[in-house]
């Protein structure tokens, strides 16, 4: 991109469980045959590159990081789709936080079964119980914690179940 000038640009700022997030989204028009000519026919119109800088409360420090994503919206100068599209990236990362925390909490990567219909509805179960969770208790910080919690504790589970009306 370098001394291009970004077609559009947004830029997001977000305060929660101890961090205060950034984001700047510029996007710069794409010349992909000039790239290579088998790129002209894919439709691809606008490189988006996403800033994030990160600062830790508790620790004080500061985090960078750039991601770049392709995008074949017409209209990527317009303010409405600018924000869209910047929200939407934002959203990206909250399907691979959910990816990590199924494996992570439920070892979902670890499971073997034998059956594909088995595998499916074993996945559904893991999803389904990690939202109950997350709208039963606002502000969780450790899923783990909280499935051993209703382990040694049935009772608490019941409660939980009771609180999103599942019982």
């Amino acid at each position: 991109m370098g001394k291009q000038s970004s077609l559009a640009e947004t830029v997001e700022y977000d305060s929660s469980r101890g961090l205060v997030c950034t984001r700047e989204a510029h996007f710069h028009q794409l010349h992909l045959p000039s790239i290579d000519i088998r790129w002209g026919k894919t439709g691809l119109k606008t490189v988006i590159v996403m800033n994030r800088e990160k600062f830790h409360k508790a620790t004080q420090e500061v985090s960078h990081d750039t991601s770049y994503y392709l995008s074949n919206y017409q209209d990527n100068h317009e303010q409405k789709t600018v924000t869209c599209l910047a929200k939407a990236i934002r959203k990206h990362w909250v399907v691979e936080s959910n990816n990590w925390q199924l494996d992570v909490t439920f070892g979902e990567d670890s499971v073997r079964t034998k059956e594909g219909k088995q595998a499916l509805i074993m996945g559904k179960l893991r999803c389904f119980s990690m939202n109950l969770i997350r709208w039963s208790k606002k502000g969780i910080n450790n899923f783990q914690a909280t499935i051993e919690k209703f382990t040694d504790s049935p009772d608490t589970l019941i409660s939980m179940l009771r609180q999103v009306n599942f019982l």
